[in-house]
């Protein structure tokens, strides 16, 4: 495998503006920030973060707890890991994610690689002065089992269909994964790495009882050999800990005019606000339901569609039970930040967009904000695919424009005609309406009519131009047939391949390589958009 880097450039019209200046300018978004994301920053992010409680004894507690709840023993350098979170000199680097569906989409694996990959470079920045600790945060407590319980795999979806869902998808048991375990034990072939692999999804399905604990399972036994730390904050430890903070949001509701004031800044820079702040940040959960708390007066909390409670009732009850409860979008990423001896946040350019609006609402709760980091990117080319965009006389960027342009440029190569005629259109138009204003001023209504004639000849020519172009198309039918091919791979149902092919695949065809490759060549720090040549 080889790698190749690209500026996110390439990538502008196929990620999201807030996406695309981030990874380029983050500068501009200075004032959303405590850190730029810089190698540069850390030492002061650790000093920064030292200004904050650490909980480092009850993190420990809360972790080893759910390492044994999901039949793991903590082995080698996660036990490493899991024991320096003990001390003072120890930091870590953070993603989070929903466990999803044997791995969802490439880009968990991705966030996971990336962190690691960080951790890495930092540990031999500072080394011997600081350790880092890789950590993945699994979001247990969203809601959004249909966004989750699937995973697309050689242009096929396998979907688990769960019979009781609502609550927080971490907590659901596992009736009817068996079906996706049997249609994803077909689809893997015979394959010893294919066989090894099916092998580690059955084995945390069947020894956990929970998602979260099936996801912890199963990632540890492919990260753990780089000291990968996994942490479920659905947890009574870490919610005891958050209490005095969610009881300050219940009786204060102060999260939503923090958040709204910072969206309206970005607003006016041009970025749309992202999660909807409410009145009360909190959820009352169940292993089946996910009820929002809803004010309806001063001193009466709803818990949707189903009960009132009176204010201090729900203090109370918040201060016992306080597993019971859970922050929305809007409160979450003070949980874990509480927690961790954290850093650095690595996200997608969606997460980061809602994560920037938040600087302020971590001041206000006092909790320490990290240093907002885009993971990697990357796409790949398969060698027979790369075999035929040789052939075609094109290169795997040309890729990323649309079909038409791809279509030109392999047309211009074989005629050397250039098929764009936007330049010569407009010539045209500017002459036009240059000759037009010289009738203004002797007659309005010859002007007018001038123009109506212009407005005719521009269309010939749009007419003739195109005509030119489907006459030589026709000549390249099948060229043009195989470049749609290799794009709708490139770019599968109109996405990038990260976001809609699982990581099994990949996994499969480099026999469990492309794990290593991804720790040793990626760098979040470094903004580039990577290539991999498989």
């Amino acid at each position: 495998m080889q790698i190749e880097k690209f500026s996110f450039e390439v990538l502008k019209k196929d990620i999201s503006k807030f996406d695309y200046h981030y990874a380029t300018e983050p500068e501009i978004f200075q004032q959303f920030l405590q850190f730029l994301p810089d190698i540069g920053n850390f030492e002061n992010a650790i000093q920064y973060r030292n200004e904050f409680p650490l909980f480092r004894k009850e993190l420990v507690d809360c972790l080893i707890d759910q390492y044994h709840k999901a039949q793991v023993i903590p082995r080698n350098k996660v036990r490493e890991n899991i024991d320096l979170l003990n001390l003072n000199n120890t930091y870590t680097i953070t993603t989070a994610h929903q466990p999803t569906l044997f791995g969802g989409p490439f880009y968990l694996v991705l966030k996971i690689a990336s962190t690691i990959a960080l951790s890495k470079k930092l540990t031999r920045q500072f080394s011997g002065k600081y350790n880092f600790v890789p950590v993945y945060v699994i979001g247990g407590e969203d809601h959004d089992f249909d966004e989750v319980s699937w995973v697309q795999l050689f242009n096929k979806k396998i979907q688990w269909m769960h019979p009781e869902k609502g609550g927080p998808v971490g907590r659901l048991d596992h009736k009817g994964v068996e079906h996706a375990l049997k249609e994803l034990n077909e689809i893997l072939g015979e394959s010893q790495t294919a066989s090894e692999l099916f092998s580690i999804f059955q084995e945390s399905y069947s020894k956990t009882h929970t998602f979260a604990q099936a996801t912890l399972h199963w990632v540890n036994t492919i990260f753990e050999r780089y000291g990968l730390v996994i942490a479920n904050f659905d947890h009574p430890i870490s919610k005891n800990l958050f209490s005095s903070l969610m009881k300050e949001e219940v009786i204060n509701k102060s999260s939503q005019i923090l958040v709204q004031k910072t969206q309206d800044k970005l607003g006016k820079m041009g970025f749309a606000p992202q999660a909807h702040a409410r009145p009360i940040n909190l959820y009352h959960i169940t292993n089946y339901s996910r009820k929002r708390l809803i004010p309806i007066d001063a001193q009466t909390i709803e818990f949707e569609k189903d009960k009132s409670l009176p204010l201090n009732e729900v203090i109370n009850d918040l201060a016992k039970l306080p597993q019971n409860y859970s922050p929305n979008v809007i409160l979450r990423p003070l949980l874990q930040e509480t927690l961790l001896p954290n850093l650095a946040y690595i996200g997608g350019g969606g997460e980061l967009a809602y994560w920037i609006e938040r600087k302020n609402q971590f001041n206000h709760f006092k909790a320490p904000f990290p240093i907002l980091i885009r993971r990697d990117s990357v796409s790949w080319i398969e060698p027979n695919m790369l075999t035929k965009i040789n052939k075609l006389g094109l290169d795997p960027l040309h890729f990323f424009q649309n079909t038409e342009d791809i279509v030109k440029t392999l047309l211009y190569k074989k005629s050397k005609i250039d098929f764009d005629s936007r330049d010569e259109i407009q010539n045209i138009e500017t002459l036009i309406e240059r000759i037009c204003k010289k009738a203004d001023s002797i007659d309005l209504t010859v002007a007018n009519s001038m123009r109506a004639e212009g407005t005719r000849i521009m269309k010939a020519v749009q007419q003739l131009s195109s005509k030119v172009l489907r006459a030589e198309k026709s000549k390249s039918d099948r060229s043009i047939a195989q470049i749609e091919n290799i794009k709708s791979k490139m770019f599968p149902d109109g996405k990038l391949q990260e976001r809609y092919e699982g990581f099994i695949p990949l996994y499969l065809k480099t026999e469990g390589e492309i794990i290593d490759f991804l720790v040793e060549n990626l760098d979040p720090l470094s903004p580039e958009w990577k290539l991999i040549y498989l």
